[in-house]
């Protein structure tokens, strides 16, 4: 179980963010299509890695 357990977390932090990323740059391309989608996915990960960095450790 713990085995598992570990493979999952694991993949819940390898996958969430690269899902976010795909369905975010998809959404804004469609929202704003003069913006490139690589533009987009820079921004969104930006974001993603400042938050992350940012957000207090207990």
């Amino acid at each position: 179980m713990g085995f598992i357990a570990g493979w999952s977390i694991i993949l819940d932090y390898l996958l969430l963010p690269a899902v976010t990323t795909l369905v975010g740059t998809s959404f804004l391309t469609s929202l704003v299509p003069g913006v490139p989608a690589w533009a987009w996915t820079i921004v969104i990960i930006a974001a993603i890695t400042t938050i992350s960095v940012s957000s207090p450790r207990f």
